[in-house]
């Protein structure tokens, strides 16, 4: 039932496989047998089904695992039995791979699990094309285009009344 939340959730939200998702925790369940446990029972396959089907859905990694391809490294362990497994997750769009900056696993204080990290570079981190903005034209030709352009500016110039720079004005409501 989780993972048809989940699945829900980002049906609801019209996410689609364009969209640029970063979903995150503890999804209690491994994902590869060899690499994500060890002692204990092997997952139910329904559930790392369940987890695949959403990745598959919207186009999502298991960014910890792209980077870390071979290792054997957990975030749940008890000790008697002794069971650990990897079961906390950043499934992040595969679009967005080149924005994360770092991923990792690092241990707990006070819990039986450690957190997983992932540090996204920032904007201002990004480099930029050039700031020349064209028009399309061919955006002329379409009613709904005209019609939507038409009835919003009235509101953005209401909501742009208090500047007196028109310059700043034409950027702002380009």
């Amino acid at each position: 039932m989780f993972f048809s939340n989940i699945l829900s959730l980002l049906d609801e939200s019209n996410c689609d496989s364009s969209s640029q998702l970063i979903v995150g925790g503890d999804f209690n369940v491994h994902l590869n047998a060899d690499l994500d446990n060890q002692g204990g029972r092997i997952e139910k396959e329904d559930s790392v089904k369940s987890i695949t089907d959403i990745k598959l859905a919207y186009d999502l990694v298991d960014i910890w695992r792209i980077r870390n391809p071979d290792k054997r490294q957990y975030t749940w362990r008890q000790r008697k039995p002794f069971v650990q497994r990897r079961l906390d997750y950043w499934l992040v769009s595969d679009c967005l791979q080149d924005l994360i900056e770092h991923t990792e696993i690092i241990s707990p204080i006070k819990s039986d699990h450690s957190a997983i990290t992932l540090q996204i570079n920032s904007i201002e981190d990004q480099t930029h094309g050039p700031s020349h903005w064209t028009f399309n034209s061919s955006l002329l030709d379409d009613d709904n285009c005209i019609d939507l352009i038409t009835s919003s500016l009235k509101i953005w110039l209401r909501e742009f009344e208090d500047i007196h720079d028109k310059r700043l004005l034409w950027d702002l409501l380009k």
